[in-house]
């Protein structure tokens, strides 16, 4: 217990900006006796508990480091809340949860850190349409949300303080403050110097090195396929630019993840809806079949995957496909955004109408939605 009252006694004259003298005035004792309090050289008389706890505006609970630890139990039960709707794609709840939630506990790193990541994944990697305004206004906050979490955290997770450097990365560049961006980026460590390429070289089990690994290739995957979305989106590419790239991406993803792709057939999923539409631009009308074809193929892959399945490649043996363990972006299925998609391409070209495969994948998706929502 002492401790943490050393280590609450330096927490809390910091948040409050005063001195140790000051604080001994306060308390009619000398600045040495702080000064020992703060090293956990000594403790504080009991009957000086209550009045130190005033002079910061604390409970007698929260100075002995109980609040602490109820704080940590009640956050926790916050974050499996959190988790939940993550994994339901229900992220306008999750997101007015942690609005109240920070309420409660409006210097809480993790929170912070936790409500502009969901911010920023919702508004700005979801697809949702937001006009000039809003958009500004949600990467202004989520700047704002970062500076508080690395305010509180005060240097304690370098996961806190890195994630938050990395959304002030991304929401500073949207902001066009370009200057902020690059010189948090240039502060980061590069992608040779980073802890998942580092861990394993740091382990003495085989197994767990061969894990670490392993799931190293599958963020090199996700590294890839964010880089290839980033190019495609440039306006300078061609049609045929972007469709060819969109083809390696697919090409590189089936050679790496072998012939169950497993949670990376969603990714698959969109890379062929994308080729899709690169040859509707082009009006090869069956090359556009085939890959929304393929495209169904790969939502029903995503959709009725097994939990906890297996790569089918060696180089993966390790790594699970946790299925309920998922963050979805949106409540809808793959079924769904096909659905969408298809009618987007009626309105694009009517030629897709009244053609007959592309009806035929039209019922089949109507007819895996409707067994999904029935099974629901």
């Amino acid at each position: 217990m002492d401790i943490i009252i050393s280590q609450r006694l330096k927490e809390l004259r910091a948040e409050k900006g005063s001195t140790q003298e000051e604080l001994a005035g306060f308390l009619s004792v000398s600045i040495q006796a702080v000064s020992k309090w703060e090293r956990n050289e000594s403790l504080p008389d009991i009957t000086l508990l209550p009045r130190i706890a005033a002079y910061y505006n604390v409970t007698v609970d929260d100075l002995l480091g109980v609040d602490s630890q109820r704080k940590e139990e009640e956050i926790s039960k916050i974050w499996n809340e959190v988790q939940k709707l993550r994994y339901q794609g229900k992220n306008e709840e999750q997101i007015q949860l942690l609005r109240e939630k920070i309420k409660e506990y409006p210097n809480s790193a993790f929170l912070l850190m936790t409500l502009a990541y969901s911010l920023f994944c919702y508004y700005f990697q979801s697809g949702i349409d937001l006009s000039k305004e809003d958009f500004r206004k949600y990467a202004e906050e989520t700047v704002e949300l970062c500076k508080r979490a690395i305010k509180y955290n005060k240097g304690e997770d370098v996961g806190i303080d890195n994630g938050c450097r990395q959304l002030l990365v991304y929401n500073y560049a949207n902001l066009d403050r370009y200057d902020e961006a690059m010189k948090i980026a240039e502060s980061m460590p590069d992608i040779c110097s980073c802890s998942n390429l580092l861990r394993p070289r740091a382990m003495k089990d085989m197994e767990e090195i061969i894990k670490q690994r392993q799931a190293n290739i599958l963020t090199f995957i996700d590294l890839l396929d964010n880089q290839m979305w980033y190019m495609d989106s440039r306006e300078d590419y061609s049609v045929n630019q972007k469709l060819k790239l969109k083809q390696m991406m697919e090409r590189v993803m089936l050679e790496v993840l072998g012939e169950n792709p497993c949670f990376y057939n969603e990714r698959l999923f969109f890379i062929k809806i994308g080729i899709t539409w690169e040859f509707i631009k082009l009006k090869r009308y069956d090359e556009a079949l085939d890959a929304l074809e393929k495209a169904f193929e790969y939502a029903v892959s995503f959709e009725e995957r097994a939990d906890k399945g297996k790569y089918s490649v060696f180089w993966l043996d390790k790594v699970v496909d946790n299925r309920d363990g998922i963050s979805k972006q949106s409540e809808d299925t793959l079924y769904d955004n096909m659905l969408k998609q298809m009618t987007n391409m009626v309105s694009h070209d009517s030629y897709y109408e009244t053609n007959e495969r592309f009806k035929a994948v039209r019922e089949k998706t109507v007819e895996k939605l409707e067994q999904l929502k029935a099974e629901k």
